[in-house]
């Protein structure tokens, strides 16, 4: 859980800057597309898939757990590894390429705010934060530099986007309540 909740953590803050608001790319039917196909609610459960699943037409990167609808940045985090097959999508135009996914100009966006600037690339992100070049090593955690950033400009963790009602770091742990159902999520800093 530790791993799962600080890249749910990152997402939700990307998804801040990233969600574009345009539900073109959601379906009106009661499909769920994964990944190019289509899943029943049963065979999502049985892969451990809990919760209320919208109908949608989404991508899913296994290296990261991270998924959003096609056409959109990235909107959460779930478990890595899930069997869902290879992502496919349309070309974005930003020639930054995140565990074989081009991403979108919002998700630009927030990790030129994050680091001051980005070179095009092909890039790794693993479940836990840390990033790289693709066959390099990790390079940064953006978790941890999510965090920096926020502490620099004196504000309290996720706070800004308004997901979180309170939180921040300490001791070695960092731990923030959802507004959304009062959920504590906590890792290791």
């Amino acid at each position: 859980m530790n791993k799962l909740a600080a890249v749910i953590a990152f997402t939700i803050a990307a998804t801040a800057l990233s969600h574009s608001g345009d539900v073109s790319a959601q379906t009106s039917t009661s499909a769920v597309r994964i990944n190019s196909k289509t899943y029943s609610v049963a065979s999502l459960r049985r892969m451990g898939i809990k919760g209320h699943v919208r109908p949608g037409n989404y991508w899913y990167d296994r290296r990261s757990g991270a998924w959003g609808y096609v056409g959109t940045g990235a909107m959460g985090a779930t478990a890595p590894n899930l069997p869902f097959g290879a992502m496919r999508l349309p070309r974005t135009n930003t020639n930054i390429w995140i565990n074989g996914r081009e991403i979108v100009l919002r998700e630009a966006k927030f990790l030129y705010w994050l680091f001051g600037r980005v070179a095009p690339g092909r890039y790794f992100l693993n479940a836990n934060g840390d990033a790289g070049l693709v066959g390099g090593p990790a390079r940064v955690n953006l978790i941890r530099s999510y965090q920096q950033r926020i502490k620099r400009q004196g504000k309290r963790g996720f706070y800004r986007n308004g997901l979180f009602s309170s939180g921040g770091c300490a001791a070695g742990y960092c731990s923030f309540r959802s507004k959304v159902g009062g959920k504590h999520l906590s890792w290791p800093n």
